[in-house]
């Protein structure tokens, strides 16, 4: 884990809000700090405009129109249409309209006028246009088709207000919704520094000011930054990267109040909302990369806290870029009505055979790629029938629907993005350059094969870049690379700003690009090769289109081939399963060429069979949705519409009454499983998992709170003795693509070799935390203590005593104690549920294989929570279930009771008994997603309990080994950047 940057405590750069101050709280705002551009988005439903559509609907259903009273189709109509529009629009106002076209000048004129608040001269307009296409359109089938597409067009834009979503203006009158993440640095006071939309060049910049793009690239660890007077850092931080991170986050919480101010103001984005202007912040949802480790996580919280003043336990950082991008794809397709959107997911959807209750479900693979990183979620999306509709002698009732997201995996490349394919378009103009300025000349560039620097760049299929002999070819011939590291040269600058220009607004666009002579004239005086370009003739120099996707290729095929590897693990090899939706969003996914390679390349993907027994994955290539709309904002409006439905539940039943359906979205078990596989790195770079993705998260700590590591539900390894000093946890996030999420180093807190007999286990949480756990035992074995089953912490202690039960007599021995068990199985049944459904958490073997761990039964001080001395009574073999006990048919983890059984080969099920779940203390919480175990001991008491056992737990290593059975615990923060310096443009050394 990368220390925090200061042990003194930091002053905020923003003053926190008072908790005394009586001003109105926004709901919920999520900010989402891009590497490329920054969005803010907010969930407010206080003080809303009642609209009859939704404006994005509206402003999209007017060009619609605008494009059908110029479809030629309509033309003969035109009479018919003129006065359809008079009836409803009214004659005195429609007097005037004798042609299509002065109905489209109207409609735009209106329209241009209207200020994002209903206007009713705009509406009546619109109306009576809309009915008067619908009218005539009823009886031309194929004008009807023309019509009823133009409006799939408009539904098919999400609907944000529908849902209380709004996107915040961060610049240009508090219209526009992104902001470069480019800040202006004021050496002289650092909370002076502000975000820009446009680095201006040396000779415009104002004295005192540096600019330091793409700061969310030091989110993995603090770099130091230079020129920044000792006055310009407030008192407790250091002159790093993280106090550029945190005046990014404080300067995008100043630009949210200001847009907040001038909330219900015509033409801006929050013209719709009304809110007092003085609203404040005190709670932030922050989204970030999906591959950030853990403790880089943790220090990105705390400076967001430190940076805007909002106390650390109101920043949540709950959903990464590809859970919360794919939470907006949820969202964007309920649209704004229930009823529809309820009616288009059972048609896109599956129904789940062996459900209890009515089942559709759909999977939905979301692929962001961003200006910096690549982020990739798969979720499978559970709508559940939770109460039926009303029947005829009932009359009309609606129904209540549950949806349930579950992540089923997740990955990404922290260094991939759309910043990497402008880096590489900066090769390749450099390479071009020097091939033009070669022309006619001895080909010094040229390799063996006669070929140019150009082509070498472009055969590689390598995603770097620039290959490293074209690189040291261009550093000598070009030079635009610093000699001071993180410093940009101004020739880099004016290369950077070509190849931007290159990528957005020609390659991308189908178009070739040509260096004008603009751009040599552009170029610092002191660049060497300055005069070179200048003389080249125009046209000499000129990247072209097919080019760009032999360039892109490389890049695009690692995202495409990362997100169908993770579908294919995944989906593989459950029959029936099938991929409903792919999305793609990102600015980066908006080109045309960048879409067609992931189709392409998923295709190829999905079709073939793999060795291991995954067969083709079923999806339609052509269904694909590129998000357009909202291609940057999908992070932040999916995290912030997932925050404002996660504590919302309950039935309306006045709603289902009135015959409408009611559509309630749980995101409370959002990660239920691992969502990647987690290992060793071993021999040869080589990282064979230990935790598997899909593994379920069914562990918690025994008393249900978050008080203890693992701290929730968790997932661990068997325990593994230990033969390494040093140990690197990696999360596997593709083929040969791993990232380091873990390390610990034993000789660093206990110096000297390995004591023998030393174990340990791995747990990664739900919050992906890893844990690490150390025990002493023999070279063969170790036997982890428990803590004592009557603790403090639980009511009561019921159990079973097997000892009892006459048919299990021959598994005892003479003293009482256990030989062998049997096949133990339990069910959670509801009250009056007469045929449960059985499952074993007990498999048949002699006590010794069986009972791994010992159970404390009290120390010298009393419980084993209470102990300072080593224990006094005996322990007592025991075993833990094989895994956690079932949830009822219906889902509920707390059931009437748990009813056990044993099975003997040969005979009929030996009753055991039930067990009432525990009951805790008052002022104990119990978290609803505690999952149950079972404990069986030595003597043949069963007994359940909340949460896995807790071992009996030291913070000591110097205890743990000289105790065998007592448990260390502790955090494996990473020690790796896992950072390529080769793929980041903002080194200085391009």
């Amino acid at each position: 884990m990368t220390a925090p940057t200061t042990d003194r405590a930091r002053q905020t750069l923003l003053p926190p809000v008072a908790a005394d101050d009586r001003r109105q709280r926004l709901k919920y705002l999520a900010l989402d700090l891009g590497t490329w551009s920054s969005t803010a988005s907010l969930y407010e439903s206080s003080h809303l405009d009642v609209v009859a559509l939704d404006p994005a609907h509206e402003a999209a259903l007017r060009e619609v129109l605008l494009e059908l009273l110029e479809d030629p189709a309509l033309a003969p109509h035109q009479q018919d249409l003129l006065k359809e529009v008079a009836a409803v629009y009214g004659p005195t106002r429609s007097h005037r309209f004798t042609a299509l076209t002065e109905i489209r000048q109207a409609l735009r004129r209106i329209g241009d006028q209207w200020n994002g608040v209903p206007d009713r001269d705009y509406l009546d307009l619109r109306r009576a246009v809309a009915i008067a296409v619908d009218r005539c359109a009823a009886g031309q089938a194929a004008l009807a088709v023309t019509v009823h597409r133009a409006y799939d067009r408009v539904f098919a834009v999400p609907a944000l207000h529908a849902h209380r979503l709004w996107q915040v203006g961060l610049r240009d009158g508090y219209r526009q919704p992104e902001i470069r993440s480019i800040l202006a640095v004021a050496v002289a006071d650092i909370k002076a520094s502000h975000l820009v939309d446009v680095a201006v060049s040396d000779a415009d910049r104002p004295a005192g000011i540096v600019y330091h793009p793409g700061i969310k690239r030091r989110l993995l660890r603090p770099d130091p930054v230079r020129g920044l007077g000792p006055a310009a850092v407030p008192d407790g931080w250091p002159a790093d990267t993280d106090l550029l991170i945190a005046q990014s986050y404080a300067d995008l919480i100043k630009r949210v109040r200001a847009a907040v101010a001038h909330a219900g103001q015509p033409r801006t984005l929050l013209a719709g909302l009304q809110v007092p202007a003085d609203s404040e912040i005190d709670e932030v949802t922050v989204t970030y990369p999906t591959t950030l480790p853990p403790s880089a996580r943790a220090r990105l919280r705390r400076t967001v806290s430190d940076g805007t003043g909002i106390a650390v336990e109101r920043v949540h950082m709950d959903y990464d870029e590809a859970v919360a991008s794919a939470l907006y794809f949820v969202v964007r397709g309920f649209g704004g009505d229930v009823e529809a959107g309820l009616r288009s997911f059972r048609a896109g959807a599956r129904p789940v055979e062996q459900a209890l209750l009515p089942t559709w479900r759909r999977n939905a693979l979301v692929l962001d790629i961003g200006g910096g990183t690549t982020d990739i979620a798969l979720l499978a999306l559970d709508l559940v029938a939770t109460r039926p509709g009303g029947t005829a002698a009932d009359g009309p009732r609606g129904r209540h629907y549950t949806l349930t997201p579950r992540v089923l995996g997740t990955t990404g490349h922290p260094q991939l993005g759309g910043d990497l394919l402008t880096l590489r378009v900066f090769y390749w103009l450099k390479a071009a350059v020097v091939d033009a300025i070669d022309a006619g000349h001895a080909p010094a560039a040229r390799d063996a094969d006669d070929r140019t620097l150009t082509e070498r760049l472009l055969a590689s299929g390598h995603p770097k870049p620039v290959t490293d002999d074209v690189r040291r070819i261009l550093r000598e011939r070009l030079p635009s690379h610093s000699a001071t590291p993180g410093v940009r040269t101004a020739a880099f600058d004016r290369l950077w700003e070509a190849a931007e220009d290159a990528k957005i607004n020609y390659l991308s666009q189908g178009k070739g690009y040509r260096i004008e002579q603009t751009f040599a004239d552009s170029l610092p005086s002191d660049c060497t090769w300055r005069d070179a370009v200048r003389a080249l003739p125009d046209g000499a120099v000129v990247l072209a289109p097919e080019d760009f996707d032999r360039m892109i290729r490389p890049v695009v095929g690692v995202a495409a081939g990362l997100a169908a590897s993770l579908v294919r693990r995944t989906l593989g090899r459950q029959p029936g399963e099938q991929l409903d939706l792919v999305a793609l969003s990102g600015r980066t996914t908006t080109m045309p060429a960048v879409h067609g390679l992931i189709r392409t390349r998923m295709t190829e993907q999905f079709l073939r069979h793999d060795r291991d027994g995954a067969g083709p994955i079923p999806w339609d290539p052509q269904g694909m949705l590129v998000e357009h709309a909202y291609a940057k904002q999908t992070a932040s409006l999916g995290a912030c519409w997932a925050r404002s439905v996660k504590g919302l539940s309950g039935v309306d039943d006045q709603r289902l009454e009135a015959g409408l359906d009611q559509l309630e979205i749980s995101v409370h078990n959002l990660l239920a499983c691992l969502p990647s596989d987690f290992g060793l790195a071993g021999d040869h770079d080589r990282v064979p998992p230990l935790l598997h993705q899909g593994t379920v998260l069914d562990k918690a700590t025994r008393r249900g709170v978050l008080a203890s590591p693992p701290g929730n539900l968790f997932a661990c390894t068997d325990w593994k003795r230990l033969n390494s000093d040093d140990l690197h946890l990696h999360r596997i996030l593709g083929p040969e693509l791993t990232v380091q999420w873990g390390a610990y180093q034993y000789s660093r807190h206990r110096p000297g070799p390995l004591p023998a007999g030393l174990w340990y286990r791995i747990a990664v949480d739900q919050e992906l935390n890893a844990w690490i756990s150390f025990c002493r035992g023999t070279r063969d074995a170790v036997r982890p203590a428990l803590h004592p089953l009557n603790g403090t912490d639980l009511d009561a202690g019921e159990h079973l005593d097997l000892l009892q039960i006459s048919r299990l007599g021959e598994h005892f021995d003479r003293d009482g104690d256990l030989l062998t068990l049997p096949d133990i199985e339990v069910a959670a049944v509801e009250e009056g549920e007469d045929e449960p459904e059985y499952v074993t958490v007990f498999r048949t073997g002699t006590a010794e294989q069986r009972l791994s761990v010992d159970l404390a039964t009290e120390t010298s001080s009393g419980t084993a929570y209470a102990a300072t001395r080593p224990l006094a009574a005996s322990r007592l073999p025991a075993a833990v279930s094989t895994s956690a006990l079932p949830v009822t048919r219906t889902g509920t983890l707390r059931p009437a009771a748990f009813v056990f059984r044993a099975r003997i080969p040969g005979a009929d099920p030996v009753p055991l008994g039930r067990i009432r779940p525990p009951q805790f203390r008052d002022g104990d919480y119990l978290l609803p997603d505690v999952p149950f175990w079972a404990v069986l001991d030595q003597h043949g008491r069963l007994r359940v309990n909340a949460g896995y056992p807790e071992f009996l737990e030291t913070d000591s290593l110097v205890r743990m080994e000289s105790e065998p059975g007592w448990v260390y615990t502790t955090a494996m923060p990473d020690s790796s950047t896992d950072w390529d310096p080769t793929w980041d443009p903002t080194t200085g050394d391009h």
